[in-house]
């Protein structure tokens, strides 16, 4: 099983159709964990193959996540026809789908360490029209030495910025100012820390190591 996303009463989950190669959706009570049939198959929903990641449910139709790098999502509607896709040339790669409470698609791309949030108001129909904002906190050198930078894609300006121990003890506090933090590491210990990032929407953490 590589996905499941929960649609009003009704669990849909990724996986093998029954010990075979192909990558079927199959639905599911939630509350008794019953199989109650197959909801999406290869031939059904053409894409599904070669492999498919994580789905998820919106108004505007189903998104699948899918091994494909020209257009690794795509949009159904309940024919299983192709309404929509998010090309290559704007989101790299896709594992992780989810639908916000305020109707936002979060993309998860492991291939290149970001997260993306789409709009999906923001175009009736398909592509590279949608909206899309790309959240990511990096270090300008991990490990580092004494002063640590900390650069922050697709936050406010008046995002916080937390630094934890390991034990979860808060040591700094600040904010981003013009994209970045400055963490004055100078008085702490060697060792490993984790950074908090975060605005009214958004956030991300980050761990970094003092050598």
């Amino acid at each position: 099983m590589t996905g499941a996303s929960l649609n009003g009463s009704t669990l849909y989950t990724f996986g093998n159709g029954y010990g075979t190669d192909l990558y079927t959706v199959q639905k599911f009570n939630p509350t008794t964990g019953s199989s109650t049939g197959q909801y999406m198959t290869p031939t059904d929903f053409p894409g599904l193959s070669p492999a498919v990641y994580d789905i998820a449910f919106s108004t505007s139709g189903i998104w699948v996540a899918r091994d494909e790098a020209d257009s690794p999502i795509l949009r159904y509607n309940t024919m299983g026809e192709v309404t929509g896709s998010i090309m290559g040339s704007v989101i790299p790669s896709a594992a992780g789908l989810a639908i916000d409470i305020d109707g936002f698609l979060w993309v998860s791309d492991p291939d290149n360490d970001k997260i993306y949030k789409l709009d999906l108001s923001s175009s009736a129909s398909d592509n590279e029209s949608f909206a899309i904002e790309e959240l990511s906190i990096s270090p300008f050198c991990n490990p580092f030495t004494s002063t640590a930078l900390i650069n922050a894609v697709g936050f406010s300006d008046e995002a916080s910025v937390e630094v934890f121990d390991l034990h979860g003890r808060l040591l700094h506090s600040g904010f981003i100012n013009g994209g970045s933090f400055s963490w004055d590491a100078t008085l702490d210990p060697d060792g490993m820390y984790l950074v908090n990032v975060r605005d009214q929407q958004n956030s991300s953490s980050l761990r970094m190591t003092k050598i």
